[in-house]
């Protein structure tokens, strides 16, 4: 009797054993913001990510997690804001850059761009409202001018406590359908991205 219940449990032990882990908790948005540093006036180019990268495919990407430990800049009457800097390549065959924000599954930051010189000077901007979905970024195309050296992705805080909605068919989000509505929450945490695309030699 005992060797029979012995040979029924043994299996089952097992087979719970080798169970799935529960998939993780999808990211929901974060509604407020607390810097956990201290805000300046200006980008500090001196802590940015660089874009030359080892490979030179077609194209490649680096990102940066923004979130209440980010970078922070708070201009004169202006709400706090996180940023990532990101410093351009040098290399020639680097001619042009996607930059914003990366797709969450229920959220994203509703990404502002700037373009900087090498002093870390504003050349150019680009509000959340100029941005277009480019596959899993939400973000704006450029192309370097001679003087220009860095991209920053902050965000627009007036967007915050509304969404973005999107006609998707991606395997990021099971059950969507062509032609279906995804709306994501803009969120003061989320993922900023800088992708560089390269000439052919």
């Amino acid at each position: 009797m005992n060797y029979r219940t012995l040979s029924i449990l043994v299996p089952v032990l097992a087979a719970t054993a080798c169970a799935a882990p529960a998939p993780a908790p999808v990211p929901l948005a974060v509604l407020d913001y607390a810097p956990q540093v201290e805000c300046t006036s200006a980008y500090d180019v001196s802590m940015a990510v660089s874009l030359e990268l080892e490979t030179e495919v077609s194209d490649a990407a680096a990102s940066s997690l923004l979130n209440n430990t980010s970078l922070c800049i708070q201009g004169e009457g202006e709400a706090a804001r996180p940023y990532s800097v990101f410093a351009l390549s040098s290399k020639p065959n680097a001619v042009s850059y996607l930059v914003g924000a990366s797709l969450g599954r229920a959220r994203i930051i509703p990404a502002r761009v700037d373009v900087l010189d090498a002093e870390g000077q504003i050349t150019r901007s680009y509000g959340t409202d100029d941005l277009h979905m480019r596959h899993t970024i939400h973000g704006v195309f450029i192309r370097p001018r001679p003087d220009e050296a860095y991209v920053v992705v902050s965000l627009e805080p007036e967007h915050i406590g509304g969404s973005l909605a999107l006609s998707v068919m991606d395997p990021l989000y099971p059950g969507s359908e062509e032609g279906s509505i995804t709306s994501l929450e803009y969120s003061y945490e989320g993922d900023a991205v800088a992708r560089v695309y390269f000439e052919a030699p």
